[in-house]
């Protein structure tokens, strides 16, 4: 990524200068033009303007495009950013995801193997919770028979 960004400089540095040695080309045509123009009639004025037209319209097609190839460059690099971007959280998710399905699976394990104990405890709160239901149930009979006497 740096080394596109370089790069970019560079080749912003490197069109820079050629523009301002056309601009300066472009300024020595338009001195002699000017010259020529109080010694020749209109016509070569015309042809004059014609050439400084088509070299203004040369160099706008030259700086854009420059423009278009540092955004195509930009947009290419940035897209390239975005995909290694998705391959690395892709590739994290799934490790993320076969790590949540082992520790899943160890769970599992675990509990399958703590189920007969769970079962027995779980037994043994029923059989307690009834005991002491039958037993308040007793004690309340035995309550209301020996305060019916």
């Amino acid at each position: 990524m740096i080394v596109l960004f370089f790069d970019a400089i560079f080749f912003l540095f490197t069109t820079l200068s050629t523009i301002l040695a056309r601009l300066f080309v472009f300024s020595i045509y338009l001195f002699v033009q000017a010259i020529q123009v109080f010694k020749v009639p209109g016509e070569t004025i015309q042809a004059g303007l014609e050439q400084v037209a088509e070299f203004i319209k040369t160099c706008f097609e030259f700086v854009f495009g420059i423009i278009i190839e540092i955004i195509s460059a930009i947009v290419s690099a940035l897209l390239d950013n975005v995909k290694e971007a998705i391959k690395g959280s892709a590739a994290e998710m799934v490790s993320k995801v076969v790590d949540l399905m082992e520790n899943t699976r160890n769970s599992l394990d675990g509990l399958l193997k703590d189920l007969p104990e769970i079962g027995e405890s779980f037994l043994q709160m029923i059989q307690t919770v009834i005991e002491t239901l039958w037993d308040g149930y007793k004690d309340s009979v035995k309550y209301l028979i020996g305060s019916a006497d």
